[in-house]
């Protein structure tokens, strides 16, 4: 089961980020597929309904074979089933564990929290980009609903909020085993919202909707930027908000920006989620990544030598996310090719090679120059002049990175001089600019990453 896991998430990492793929279908069609086994040389994934696995199988199957050549996955055939079918592809002990399948009708309100070792505390590295917000999370823990309530934790996509929050649930379940602890994301409870109002505010669903929130006793809701237009949800959110913390409940939130650029959020809603304490999580510093990544290798009983981990901590990444999808890529490029001959290190520099090394004769200066002057709608005498208008410098700076990044052996000096025979030094500072600004700002990380579609689509 492990090893069907592991090449899953190496293929949906992929097409997570496959360019023909928009991002609403990838979550409507393809992140629910759930990984079963491997059976007749096939990997076996289960679909929640008959009408999704024919949408996957007709529009997106030929993606997904792609992307697992791509990962060099071992395996390059799809079987396409649904929940009924799981029993013929599990064993009798798989079986007798497998638990009922939830209708998608009503709510999720007995959704269990994983309760695995990944998301404990005890297997969460704390570093100076994330030491304050775990202070605030063992805050909760020790006095729920005093002093850290609400606690809101922000940060970019892949850097641990969901952790925290989860290890908070568990934990607090386990100090306090009779707390009503609840763990959810802003979307699951919108849904749930939608569908109780469906049925009318006198209904019984309804009626349980409102006790079930207001007699909990924490409440931890994950990525309250969904909660973005939808003016119903925010509504219900504030009084069940309100209620909870009168009561001195305890309130838990994230969200992956600061709540003041979060679009078409009530400012009444803003101003209560900074009632308590706020944290921010940012993009750990190299020793921080090396302990992560070392960690995540020992989750897979996998030992690495330490210049491997190096390698992999040394990566200008977005994301540990994005970091632990390239761990996974070189343990399963170990376990298949490994040989008393091998280097481990040389063996992930082949593992990554296609994903994140691109080759200079593909990509160039001058073509990353014009992606991201079509990308801002300029022309590439803005990109490289010496105007300083504020609508230049920015995207002027962002190709001096991305050159710098994915060009890594070409002389600071050969930068420079492209850019209007500027000094090495400005590279540098455009370089370590954005850098830093891309520990803190989303919106930049995911203008960075569209941009780089279109420099590796090239």
């Amino acid at each position: 089961m492990e090893n069907v896991n592991l090449l899953w998430d190496l293929i949906n990492k992929k097409l997570q980020s496959d360019l023909d793929i928009p991002l609403p279908a990838y979550e409507a069609w393809l992140k629910t597929l759930e990984p079963i086994c491997i059976a007749d040389d096939a990997i076996v994934l289960c679909a929640r309904t008959d009408s999704v696995r024919r949408r996957v199988i007709d529009k997106y199957m030929h993606n997904i074979i792609t992307a697992a050549r791509q990962v060099k996955c071992p395996i390059g055939k799809f079987t396409i089933i649904i929940p009924g079918e799981k029993a013929m592809y599990l064993t009798p002990a798989d079986s007798e564990s497998e638990p009922e399948e939830e209708s998608d009708e009503g709510l999720e309100f007995d959704q269990s929290i994983d309760t695995s070792d990944a998301y404990r505390f005890s297997n969460f590295v704390i570093g100076n980009c994330n030491q304050f917000a775990a202070a605030c999370a063992n805050a909760v823990v020790n006095n729920p609903g005093l002093n850290s309530n609400p606690l809101m934790i922000y940060g970019g996509v892949g850097l641990g909020k969901t952790h925290i929050l989860k290890a908070i649930a568990l934990e607090l379940k386990r100090k306090y085993p009779k707390m009503k602890v609840y763990y959810i994301t802003s979307d699951t409870f919108s849904k749930n919202y939608i569908y109780v109002s469906s049925k009318g505010r006198m209904s019984p669903e309804y009626s349980a909707f409102r006790k079930f929130y207001n007699t909990l006793d924490a409440l931890i809701m994950d990525d309250v930027q969904f909660l973005s237009k939808k003016t119903a949800s925010q509504e219900e959110l504030f009084h069940i908000f309100n209620n909870l913390y009168d009561a001195k409940k305890q309130i838990v939130l994230s969200c992956d920006r600061p709540l003041n650029e979060v679009k078409e959020l009530e400012e009444r809603l803003i101003s209560r989620f900074k009632w308590g304490l706020t944290a921010e999580l940012t993009m750990p510093d190299y020793e921080t990544k090396f302990k992560i990544l070392k960690n995540k290798a020992q989750e897979h009983n996998m030992i690495l030598d330490d210049d491997v981990i190096d390698y992999l901590a040394n990566k200008d990444v977005l994301s540990i996310r994005e970091l632990e999808g390239m761990l996974n890529s070189i343990i399963l490029f170990i376990q298949l090719y490994n040989s008393p001959n091998s280097s481990q290190l040389e063996l992930a520099r082949e593992a990554l090679k296609d994903t994140i090394e691109p080759s200079l004769e593909k990509i160039s200066i001058q073509i990353i120059i014009e992606k991201v002057a079509e990308y801002y709608g300029l022309t590439v005498a803005d990109i490289i002049g010496k105007r300083r208008n504020k609508e230049f410098v920015e995207p002027r700076q962002i190709a001096m990175y991305l050159i710098t990044k994915l060009l890594p052996l070409v002389p600071l000096i050969t930068i420079g001089k492209k850019f209007s025979n500027r000094d090495h030094s400005t590279v540098i500072h455009s370089r370590n600019k954005i850098s830093e600004e891309l520990t803190k700002n989303p919106a930049l990380r995911q203008t960075i990453v569209d941009i780089e579609g279109l420099i590796l689509k090239k």
